[in-house]
């Protein structure tokens, strides 16, 4: 008895089979999120159809924010980046609403 064999599977490289179950549960996650965030952009701007355009900046966007770093320097440096350019849009909004009643069109006070 001492000499039969057992036959058992053995598994050399087990981060392999992890990374064959990690890999398509991330990608049904991801594309669960997406399709989630799509379709609630789709009816908050009440689109009918499918656009491709759409489609296509909704991609690129989504790829942007993902680019953002997690070092906390330069998300700091993000931060300040996005603070100017807000005040510069706020401050343009404001002007242009501002000129809008110099120039009274569009502007009806009662």
């Amino acid at each position: 008895t001492m000499q039969q064999s057992i036959k058992a599977p053995i598994i050399e490289r087990l981060d392999i089979l992890f990374l064959t179950i990690w890999f398509p549960t991330m990608a049904s996650s991801m594309r669960a999120y997406f399709f989630t965030s799509y379709y609630s952009i789709k009816k908050l701007f009440n689109f009918k159809e499918h656009n491709l355009f759409f489609l296509c900046i909704f991609a690129l966007v989504v790829v942007a924010i993902s680019r953002i770093p997690s070092d906390y320097e330069t998300t700091s440096n993000y931060i300040n980046f996005i603070g100017v350019l807000t005040f510069i849009f706020v401050s343009f909004l404001v002007l242009s609403y501002l000129l809008s009643f110099i120039n009274k069109r569009g502007v009806t006070i009662k």
